[in-house]
């Protein structure tokens, strides 16, 4: 409950400072003129990086049982409706419980591939992180901040590396080393060079896809924001969805969108916070409806998905 007050009230904070000083009028009339054709275009880039996504997963997959790629894709989409609708951000729990429930796999296999798949998706962010002063447009009070972010999540990432590839984790005991023992079962693939092309031919469209859905939502509230402007205010709301908060991020996306737009491109309030609202609509919305649909047609129950953990299979004792 904890965890749930304190995210709750920093997506309060978040929210009044994005929006303290709303001018109603002018925030209508901006999403009133918003070109429908590139907002349907932006939700289309997002929907293309959904089967992408669950491909990528089903190659993490191949050690532990081969998946048809709807199946990953419908569990992908019921991941994204427990991050933006259940408290906890149970997402990633829910899908692995939700192909475990599909293929009969075990659980805690399942979940080694899904921790797996978020350090790749670290990884690549890394990379998008390391080519953003390419852009031109990071202003020097940032730099510093992306240098240490940048640090931080390389040693992360190395120190995951090494604890999952070890042999026996001898100095590790309980939870921890469960942990650990599972993630090592989401390795097998990349043991494997053929996979390493498309591992990361996948990851970039994937980045690629929601650049383009950024852009084009920006262009249908005629901002005039280029592709390269575009990729910072991408960056801005990635990062936000790591900060502690209500689920489906709400506050802390649009406070970071509205910093960026307002700070660094100079755009009036209105606007900044009219495409906030547009943005996070088109990456929360439809996601969120269609992963709700196929929970609850596939008759699983939240109280079964709060009570699992990490490292135990479903049904084994707390």
């Amino acid at each position: 409950m904890l965890k749930i007050a304190v995210g709750m009230l920093i997506s309060l904070l978040a929210l009044w400072w994005a929006f303290r000083g709303l001018d109603w009028p002018a925030f209508k009339a901006a999403l009133a003129g918003a070109d429908l054709g590139l907002v349907l275009l932006s939700l289309a880039m997002l929907a293309i990086s959904i089967p992408i996504r669950a491909y990528r997963w089903g190659i993490l997959l191949l050690p532990v049982r081969p998946t048809r790629l709807r199946i990953t894709s419908e569990a992908t989409l019921v991941g994204y409706f427990g991050n933006n609708a259940l408290p906890f951000r149970l997402g990633e729990l829910l899908r692995a419980y939700f192909l475990h429930k599909r293929i009969g796999a075990p659980f805690s296999q399942i979940l080694g591939t899904v921790i797996i798949e978020r350090l790749i998706d670290a990884a690549s962010f890394v990379l998008v992180l390391a080519f953003l002063p390419l852009v031109g447009h990071l202003p020097p009070q940032f730099q510093t901040a992306l240098q240490w972010a940048l640090v931080g999540v390389l040693l992360v990432s190395l120190l995951l590396v090494f604890l999952a590839r070890w042999g026996r984790v001898p100095f590790l005991r309980g939870r921890l080393r469960s942990w650990v023992e599972n993630i090592k079962v989401g390795f097998k693939s990349l043991r494997h060079a053929r996979h390493y092309p498309a591992l990361l031919a996948s990851s970039l469209a994937i980045w690629g896809l929601y650049l383009l859905s950024a852009y084009f939502g920006l262009q249908a509230l005629h901002l005039g924001l280029t592709l390269s402007q575009s990729y910072l205010v991408l960056v801005a709301g990635s990062l936000a969805i790591s900060i502690p908060a209500a689920p489906g991020f709400v506050g802390t996306y649009h406070a970071s969108v509205i910093l960026i737009l307002i700070s660094v491109f100079h755009l009036e309030l209105a606007a900044a916070q009219a495409a906030a609202v547009l943005l996070h609509a088109i990456g929360f919305i439809p996601v969120t409806l269609v992963g709700g649909i196929i929970f609850l047609q596939s008759h699983l129950r939240y109280r079964d998905v709060k009570g699992l953990s990490w490292e135990q299979e479903p049904g084994e004792p707390q």
